[in-house]
Parts: C-alpha cells; sequence; structure tokens
C-alpha cells in the first residue's frame, strides 16, 4: 500500500494513517492498543481498520513507537 496508483485515496492510506497514529501518540505519550484502534475505525472506517497493524508496523521499524506488553500499551519513544 506505499506505491500509489490513481484509485487511491489520499486521505485513506498507510502514510496518512501512520500520521494519524502519530498526532495522537505525541499528545499523551502512551495509548492503549484498543483505544488506538477505535480511534483509527472511527476516523477512517473499514480502511483504517484493515491498515491499523501496517501503520504499526511502519511506526515501529522507523523507531518511532514501542509496543508494552505488561499493558497492551503503544508508547511513543520518538523525540
Amino acid at each position: 500500500m506505499l506505491l500509489p496508483n490513481k484509485h487511491m485515496n489520499p486521505d485513506k492510506n498507510l502514510l496518512s494513517i501512520s500520521l494519524f497514529i502519530l498526532k495522537k501518540l505525541r499528545q499523551v505519550r502512551i495509548l492503549e492498543l484498543d483505544e488506538i484502534k477505535e480511534k483509527i475505525k472511527k476516523e477512517y472506517g473499514t480502511v483504517g481498520e484493515i491498515l491499523f497493524i501496517e501503520s504499526l508496523g511502519f511506526l515501529f521499524l522507523l523507531g518511532l513507537i514501542e509496543y508494552r506488553v505488561n499493558g497492551d500499551n503503544i508508547e511513543y519513544v520518538g523525540e
């Protein structure tokens, strides 16, 4: 989903959902996984639900987030 095509909605793709997650995490630093998923589902619908895990993986690979098992939380660790 990183490669654009003429049928892709620019507001509903992996990068925009990743940016949405990043904005929410920068505000509060730590959010529960289910809470983030519900916010994305409310904002983006089924497309957000489909790309949720991929967006988290993308942010994790960039070193911006970490998963905390003990609370099922996502923590923002970027600067």
